[in-house]
Order: C-alpha cells, then sequence, then structure tokens
C-alpha cells in the first residue's frame, strides 16, 4: 500500500481523475496492476484503493458516503500495525482493540458497512469500546509505539477521517568512514 499527497498536481497534471489515469498508466507500463484511491483524505483513499478495483475518484465532501456501502471487514486491512517479524513476533494475537476484535463486536451489534458502524452515537461506542486512535506516539526513549485504534478510531476511520497527519518514511541514513594508518598495525 503507497500513499502520495498529490496536491499541487492539479497546475502539472489535470484534475484528480487525471492524475489517477496517469498513476495507473504508468503502473501498468512497469507490469504492475494497482488499485487506486483518490480523495481528500488518506483514510478514504487507502479504504477505496483496498476494497474497490480500478481507479476511484471521491469530490471533496463526499468522502463518508464513498465508503459508506463497504463491509465492515475492510477494518481488518486497514491496519497501522507493522507487520510481525521473526525477529518481533506479536505476543497477542487478538488485542482488545484490534480490527477482528472491534469487528467481532460490532457483528454481534448487527453493523454490516462501515456506514453502519460511522453512524453510531460516539459517546456510547467511547463507553464500550474506548478512545485511542491510531496515532504513532513516541515512547520516552523507546521506539514508535503503534497503538491500536479503539472504538472511536475505528468510527473515525469508518467515516473517512484521518486521525493523524501523513508521516514520510524517510529512507535509513548510512555513515560510512575510512582511515589509512601512515604505520601497518
Amino acid at each position: 500500500l503507497v500513499v502520495i499527497d498529490i496536491s499541487g498536481l492539479d497546475r502539472l497534471l489535470g484534475d484528480p481523475q487525471r492524475i489517477g489515469e496517469e498513476i495507473r498508466r504508468s503502473a501498468l507500463a512497469r507490469g504492475l496492476r494497482v488499485q487506486i484511491g483518490i480523495a481528500t483524505t488518506r483514510t478514504t483513499a487507502r479504504v477505496l484503493a483496498l476494497a474497490r478495483p480500478g481507479l476511484t475518484v471521491v469530490t471533496r465532501g463526499g468522502e463518508a458516503g464513498a465508503i459508506a456501502p463497504i463491509a465492515i471487514g475492510i477494518l481488518e486491512k486497514i491496519t497501522d500495525q507493522p507487520p510481525s517479524t521473526p525477529s518481533t513476533p506479536r505476543k497477542n494475537l487478538n488485542p482488545p482493540n484490534s480490527a477482528a476484535s472491534v469487528i467481532s463486536v460490532v457483528k454481534r451489534w448487527g453493523l454490516r458497512t462501515l456506514g453502519d458502524f460511522a453512524a453510531l452515537p460516539s459517546g456510547e461506542l467511547f463507553a464500550r469500546l474506548g478512545r485511542q486512535g491510531p496515532l504513532d506516539h513516541k515512547a520516552p526513549g523507546g521506539p514508535l509505539d503503534r497503538k491500536a485504534p479503539g472504538g472511536l478510531g475505528w468510527q473515525a476511520i469508518a467515516r473517512g477521517q484521518d486521525i493523524g497527519p501523513l508521516v514520510p518514511t524517510l529512507a535509513e541514513e548510512r555513515f560510512e568512514s575510512s582511515i589509512e594508518l601512515e604505520w601497518p598495525i
């Protein structure tokens, strides 16, 4: 999944539909089959890219309506958790605020789509599932701690709202140095 900020490209390439077609054309030229979602919120674009084939463009203000009919199971694919590696196995495969846990609960409530979930009263949802959103928090003296979203975090995703800013992934810096000594050691 790749997230790109295309704001400002309209002067160079045209409207969002044309930008999406250009991205798709470029990917096909490289032998890649892609699903593209373009929206004013990163969350809506991610949901659409995962749920719909081809190119989907949503106009400003239509984010919630565009993702409302999508099955609530898509939340399992919308995760900010880094994948586990052999060196960092996941200790708890189904923490209380994981997508699988939240989907299990809301399906028992009779909810089937993101629109159903988005329409729930936020106060009551907070009382049952919590508030924590999928934001990165710096742990004191430690690496980024990616927390699983609680009820309000998942509801914000179901509404197509961004909870945090887009943070680019930077390439790891490498430092190399060498020294020549006068005398062999």
